[in-house]
């Protein structure tokens, strides 16, 4: 279990890119070791908006951050 990250789609920016990449290390070294599953997802299309990021998680403790 512990951290996973999904990237659908290439962003179209080198720093989009970049914020992706930094934003899975930081919550891969956060989470990576949970023992539920912690999913982050980048570049979706959700009901016609663009998502850039969601990550789903059972819960949060915002104390982790």
């Amino acid at each position: 279990m512990g951290f996973k990250s999904m990237l659908f789609h290439e962003f179209a920016t080198t720093h989009e890119n970049r914020f992706f990449n930094k934003l899975v290390d930081i919550l891969s070294a956060n989470f990576g070791n949970d023992t539920d599953e912690n999913y982050l997802i980048g570049n979706i299309i959700l009901n016609g908006n663009e998502i850039d990021a969601i990550l789903l998680k059972n819960s949060f403790d915002y104390n982790r951050l």
